[in-house]
């Protein structure tokens, strides 16, 4: 997996939605217990509640079929959450097309249901399908 050291685009807002995930890990006594779709409920409620706008199972089209992202924060990151035993390339890669296919600039894979539970950066697409959204204070 690459490790990233420059900041994230949009990096206030991917460092709060970090902090919000470590703090809904923090509630759980067992949180690879958790069921992924409960794991999210209080997620996005959570990020609601720090006044950020939460998008839960975000419909995105691509050409004739319907992805749905498990959540989109503030129109610009797309938060892909998992309980596997291993992040695989395949989990990756379809965080990376809801990026490429939704003009989302950042994107985040946490995965709760390993030892490593450290948030991910998803790559960047090579290419836009829709131009990405900018983020605040970016040129």
């Amino acid at each position: 997996m690459v490790t990233y050291t420059t900041p994230l685009p949009c990096h206030e807002l991917t460092d709060t939605i970090i902090g919000i995930y470590y703090s809904v890990l923090s509630t759980f006594s067992a949180p690879g217990g958790v069921p992924e779709r409960a794991f999210r409920d209080v997620f996005a409620q959570r990020l609601k509640q720090a006044h950020l706008k939460v998008e839960v199972e975000k419909t995105i089209h691509l050409h004739t079929s319907i992805l749905r992202a498990d959540l989109v924060v503030e129109y610009l990151v797309v938060v892909e959450l998992k309980k596997v035993a291993r992040l695989r390339k395949e989990h990756m890669e379809q965080g990376t097309t809801y990026m490429e296919y939704g003009g989302y600039p950042v994107g985040l894979i946490f995965n709760y249901g390993q030892p490593d539970i450290r948030p991910k950066r998803l790559p960047r697409p090579s290419r836009y399908r829709k131009e990405p959204k900018k983020c605040p204070g970016s040129r």
